[in-house]
């Protein structure tokens, strides 16, 4: 039997359906799941990591869909405030705030604030803001609206 990467054993699945809970074991492969078993057979020796989420829930991440992390990202790029909260996609661009374009009065707007989160990396569009957000490998998932 081929390794996984995680098994989750034993944990009692809210599928977001809203279908009914079930207890069952979950195996992470490349970062995917690779499968949602009641009735797994695999032993934790089958796997490089193993949680026992007995008496625990297991969800799908959650999507914040009004996000303003457009620049605390880049100074916590780890987000653990959001993925404790199971929150593993954010949507951000809302309110008429948004990352880029940046220029002029825009940019002069946002340059205090910039500092104040010591980000010395300064951008006047997306394809820029995102090639420095990506190069701080974040943790979440991000989409923006503009």
């Amino acid at each position: 039997m081929k390794k996984i990467d995680l098994l989750i054993k034993n944990g009692t699945i809210f599928d977001g359906t809203g279908a009914e809970l079930f207890e069952a074991d979950i195996g992470i492969a490349r970062d995917k799941i690779a499968f949602i078993d009641k009735n797994s057979k695999l032993k934790i020796q089958n796997s490089k990591k193993f949680i026992d989420a007995k008496g625990l829930a297991v969800a799908p991440g959650f999507i914040d869909t009004h996000a303003h992390s457009e620049f605390t990202l880049l100074a916590d790029p780890r987000a653990e405030g959001k993925l404790l909260q199971g929150i593993t996609t954010e949507i951000n661009g809302n309110c008429g705030l948004s990352a880029a374009p940046l220029y002029g009065e825009a940019f002069e707007h946002r340059e205090k604030d910039l500092a104040e989160l010591g980000i010395k990396e300064r951008w006047s569009t997306f394809e820029e803001y995102f090639r420095i957000l990506e190069g701080r490998g974040i943790a979440l998932n991000f989409v923006t609206l503009a």
